[in-house]
């Protein structure tokens, strides 16, 4: 009966922690790790994610901005971002089981569909790294283990994300990443200052608060860049001329930051625009005027055009840059190894993660016969997962562009996050901007986290109506 009143008092748990306390520091000071101080403190911290799981998705936005790994090997990092993942996790499922009222699990069957393809790619995947764990060295099953976790990240967080109560809290999602971006444009215009030459390799020392020009400085301020213009179309005459100075400085970054891939995806972007909208109308006319100041704009304050002659070596235009040639190298070498491999090889792929593991038939420029990636994500992804795993890409694409279009029609952001994803897509015809290696992982988990706000929405609480049609 004492046990019992004793539990249930109302200082009970007081006294249990308090004795933790105590613990962690006879523990910190006998043996002269300080690290077990702050075991408390990160309890509590813990604890109140878990009673305010709204704390846990500002959290996992910030981590996308956060540079470096905090471990790095080879082919494979772990980030603050995948710790957070667990806190968010811990928040959810608690929150959930919490609140006997369900979480909004009844979703948009596009929403169903979307995570139904990345499981499936999942399993499939999966069933590729077992066909081929005899060839496989325990570093190689290693890196493959991790790009399954990072998947299972992706479907977690779409599903999380895509939950009615956490997607309402998109445009304070859609602010914190205006926030942070304007971070990067500090950081990003300070390296650019400090460059000697606006040279194509003097900017891939503009990498912002990334930790290396491959981290993609680039394609994180495609995200600024759509939402500025998505709060454009939205807004009154002063916040308009905001938000349309912040979509500018948005651009100059991606250009300062040197990341050709980027600026091809946009290309394709502004290209594909013209042509779904084309309308002989003032508005129309007014927007084809409106790109071509912005270029030449581009042009004449930016080092586009440098970039653009460091891309062709020479004057005739007759010879790429190392970069470029090294890329074209990349690609055939992936092309020759998909030819003359087994049909079993060819359905299945070499195995997530492994592409590294492959052997070229001819030197490349850096006198190897490997290649971390295809330096392009279908070729990549063909590679390793094989015709079905590229299939299953493919597909999921395919739904999440027509899902967007759709939603397009009464949302705005999916507007803008259509063709923010096309962008992406054609940037990763020259890189692996959809995968899950180091450099890029951070940007598809970011990816999926406003992918499910634009897909989860629900008509009736939308009426953003589309401001360029």
């Amino acid at each position: 009966m004492l046990i019992r009143k004793a539990i249930y008092s109302d200082h009970f748990y007081i006294s249990v922690f308090a004795g933790f306390v105590l613990c962690c520091m006879a523990a910190g000071l006998e043996t002269q790790q300080f690290i077990f101080l702050t075991i408390p403190f990160l309890t509590l911290i813990f604890l109140y994610i878990i009673c305010k799981p709204e704390i846990t998705v500002s959290l996992l936005i910030f981590t996308f901005y956060l540079g470096f790994p905090l471990i790095h090997t080879y082919m494979f990092g772990i980030f603050a971002a995948d710790f957070v993942f667990l806190f968010l996790l811990a928040a959810f499922f608690s929150g959930f089981l919490k609140q006997e009222a369900e979480l909004s699990l009844n979703s948009p069957s596009s929403v169903k569909k979307i995570n139904n393809i990345i499981f499936i790619f999942f399993i499939f995947s999966f069933f590729s790294v077992l066909f081929n764990l005899h060839l496989k060295e325990t570093r190689d099953i290693a890196v493959s283990v991790l790009y399954m976790f990072n998947m299972l990240q992706l479907i977690f967080v779409f599903r999380i994300f895509s939950v009615k109560e956490i997607a309402s809290m998109r445009e304070k999602c859609v602010n914190l990443v205006l926030v942070f971006s304007l971070i990067e444009v500090i950081v990003a215009t300070i390296q650019f200052c400090q460059q000697g030459e606006a040279s194509v390799n003097s900017l891939r020392n503009v990498t912002g608060t990334l930790y290396s020009h491959h981290a993609m400085l680039g394609n994180m301020m495609v995200f600024p860049l759509a939402f500025c213009l998505y709060r454009f179309g939205l807004s009154g005459r002063l916040a308009r001329i905001l938000y349309f100075t912040g979509a500018l400085i948005s651009l100059f970054v991606i250009v300062i930051s040197g990341s050709r891939s980027t600026l091809v995806g946009c290309v394709f972007s502004i290209v594909l625009w013209l042509l779904i909208n084309f309308k002989i109308s003032l508005k129309y006319i007014y927007s084809i005027i409106a790109i071509l100041i912005i270029l030449i704009g581009l042009f004449i304050f930016t080092p586009l055009n440098r970039i653009i002659l460091d891309t062709i070596a020479d004057s005739s235009g007759a010879k790429l840059d190392l970069s470029s040639i090294g890329r074209i190298l990349v690609w055939k070498g992936a092309i020759m190894n998909f030819y003359h491999a087994p049909l079993l090889t060819k359905f299945f792929g070499i195995g997530i993660g492994n592409y590294y593991t492959m052997k070229y038939s001819f030197r490349l420029i850096e006198n190897t016969n490997f290649a971390s990636g295809a330096h392009n994500n279908f070729l990549h992804i063909l590679i390793e997962t094989g015709i079905v795993g590229l299939i299953f890409f493919l597909v999921l694409f395919g739904v999440i562009l027509s899902s967007l279009k759709r939603k397009a029609a009464y949302d705005n952001l999916s507007y803008y996050f259509f063709y923010l994803t096309i962008t992406l897509l054609f940037s990763g015809l020259t890189q692996e901007t959809f995968w899950f290696q180091p450099s890029f992982c951070r940007l598809w988990l970011m990816y999926m986290v406003f992918l499910a706000f634009c897909i989860a929405g629900d008509k009736n609480e939308q009426q953003n109506i589309m401001a360029l049609k």
